[in-house]
Formats: C-alpha cells, sequence, structure tokens
C-alpha cells in the first residue's frame, strides 16, 4: 500500500459488500511521522538508561554488603591494592576506565611476558591452565 493512503474495507455487517473498498488520501505526513520515531527513539533511550542507572544503584546497595566481604578477603589473602583497572575501547572507540576486584596478582601483567610461550589460544586471548599470575 502506498505511503500516506488509508485503506477503508466495508463490512457485509454494516450492509456494504465486503469487495468494496475506497482510498482516502490522508495529508503526506511523513515529516511529522519521521519526527514521532526520532522522539520516541530517543525517548526510550533516556528511559532505558534511567532504568539502568536506578537498576544498578539498587543492586550496588543491596550487595554492597557482599563487596565488603570480597574485599577483605582479597587483602587477607594477598598484598596490593583490593581493585585491578586497565583502559578499555568502548563504543564508537571512546576509552575507559575499567575497575573490578583484583583476582591475580599485582605484577601479572609484567608476568605474562614470561609466559606468552604457554598460551594454549591463538590470538589476543591468553589463556594458560593453572596460571600462576591468579593469586
Amino acid at each position: 500500500m502506498p505511503q500516506g493512503k488509508t485503506q477503508h474495507a466495508s463490512q457485509k455487517l454494516w450492509g456494504a459488500d465486503a469487495s468494496q473498498t475506497r482510498d482516502h488520501t490522508v495529508l503526506d505526513l511523513e515529516a511529522v511521522q519521521a519526527a514521532r520515531r526520532l522522539a520516541s527513539r530517543y525517548g526510550y533511550r533516556i528511559a532505558k538508561r534511567l532504568f539502568d542507572i536506578m537498576f544498578s544503584l539498587l543492586v550496588l546497595v543491596l550487595l554492597s554488603w557482599v563487596y565488603a566481604v570480597v574485599a577483605i578477603a582479597i587483602k587477607h589473602d594477598s598484598e596490593g591494592p583490593v581493585f585491578f583497572n586497565q583502559e578499555r575501547v568502548g563504543k564508537d572507540g571512546r576509552t575507559f576506565k575499567m575497575y573490578k576486584f583484583r583476582s591475580m596478582y599485582v605484577d601479572a601483567e609484567e608476568r605474562l611476558k614470561d609466559l606468552q610461550d604457554l598460551n594454549e589460544k591463538d590470538g589476543p586471548v591468553f589463556k594458560i591452565k593453572d596460571d600462576p599470575r591468579i593469586t
């Protein structure tokens, strides 16, 4: 059906033959429809972002005691900072700093150079069984 037209079919229920149709030209509102689609897309993005932030804050508050226990366990297990941070590349090539609980020794990046020949994977992924860098 062409853009800008509405199709109406009469029903026998209303006393007309069902095969009769009428075309009604509707004002060409493509620009208005495009603006509505754009607004709904931005509205969705804003609503989704707000939901993501609110949900993340809720989970952060509810699980803060678990994070504290993990931090104490890491500090008790090995010396060094509780968190590991690293520069990562995100959407559209933008870099951001990523934080996570440290699961390896502080000098794991330097030790990696000595362990390259034990790599069990091809490409940028490094994987060895019983990695000695893990705390």
